[in-house]
């Protein structure tokens, strides 16, 4: 019985030389700094691994496309080489694309400025076979948009007069659309609606139907004052397109056309629906005399004024000294 106590005694000291040293190792690995504040990174004792995110299948694999936020949200991560969901058609690689360029990008309007032509051209860039069917192409150049003012006169007492009138909206400057073929058989009337490419949809009358009774009326004539001036054009089958990959056409601007940034649109449609578009801007620019006279009257137009009537009155007295030595 002695000797079974002396084991024991032999044991309990045994024990307590090595609690000690476990407690020192615990306080060592406790003792690690901790991970800086917003890393994301979890804090784990030596030797533990780091315990799974709520969801995730055992054995430490993540689910596919899904990661931890550091605040325990989930963050969605797509497959390498596919869009966002909800992405358009532009993704695609197979789609057909439509590459144009301009005979010129930069018109200028001096003081013999007559009118100029803009020659369109492209191709149909292709990374499949083509489609069945032959490809359509519209082509469209607009200038700046500007609200418009428009009277309508009536007979009264005798004489003409102001009757009543309204603001149109939005009118473009000048404004030509070219296509293969008539817009109605081309386009349908929901893409033409999206795009805006009829000349109908460029002229809005939206706060103009609480002015007058008609608004219509006052769009439409617009309209047709500008095409008498040759500042809207419509110009169907006017496109070439060249075995469904070639095209090409010309848009003539007027002499009264104002100057500014003109936007070039070039719509490839198939099956009446806009597959692919290239857009590009005409600057329209005075240069030379016209710009200097242009500047000088809105930065300083008492300048202007002075030498308005200088020139006239420098005018006037050569023509009255030509014709007094004419009499002689």
């Amino acid at each position: 019985m002695i000797a079974a106590g002396l084991c024991a005694l032999l044991a309990l000291g045994a024990s307590w030389a090595v609690a000690p040293a476990a407690l020192g190792q615990g306080a060592a690995d406790d003792a690690t700094p901790p991970a800086p504040s917003g890393s994301g990174a979890p804090r784990t004792m030596q030797g533990e691994a780091p315990s799974a995110p709520p969801g995730a299948p055992a054995g430490g694999r993540e689910t596919p496309g899904a990661t931890v936020a550091p605040g325990g949200g989930e963050v969605l991560v797509l497959p390498e080489g596919r869009g966002a969901p909800g992405e358009d058609a532009r993704s695609d690689p197979d789609r057909e694309r439509v590459v144009a360029a301009l005979s010129h990008n930069q018109v200028s309007i001096t003081t013999t400025y007559a009118g100029s032509e803009i020659f369109v051209f492209g191709a149909i860039k292709r990374n499949a076979p083509a489609r069945t069917g032959e490809p359509d192409v519209i082509v469209t150049i607009s200038g700046p948009s500007a609200p418009v003012t428009v009277r309508r006169k009536a007979r009264m007492f005798g004489v003409w007069a102001n009757n009543a009138s309204t603001v149109v909206d939005a009118a473009p400057s000048f404004y030509a659309v070219a296509s293969t073929g008539p817009l109605r058989d081309v386009l349908s009337a929901t893409e033409n609606l999206r795009h805006r490419i009829a000349l109908d949809s460029q002229v809005r009358t939206i706060g103009a139907a609480s002015d007058v009774a008609d608004p219509d009326a006052f769009r439409e004539a617009v309209i047709r004052l500008r095409r008498a001036q040759g500042l809207y054009v419509e110009a169907p089958i006017e496109v070439e397109v060249i075995e469904s990959t070639l095209f090409t056409t010309h848009v003539a601007l007027p002499a009264n056309i104002v100057e500014g940034d003109y936007v070039a649109r070039v719509f490839l449609v198939h099956d009446r629906q806009v597959i692919d578009l290239h857009e590009t801007v005409v600057g329209v620019r005075k240069v030379g005399l016209e710009r200097w006279l242009f500047a000088l009257s809105r930065e300083a137009p008492l300048q202007y004024g002075l030498l308005a009537l200088i020139v006239a009155l420098a005018m006037g007295w050569g023509a009255s000294e030509v014709f007094r030595l004419m009499r002689r």
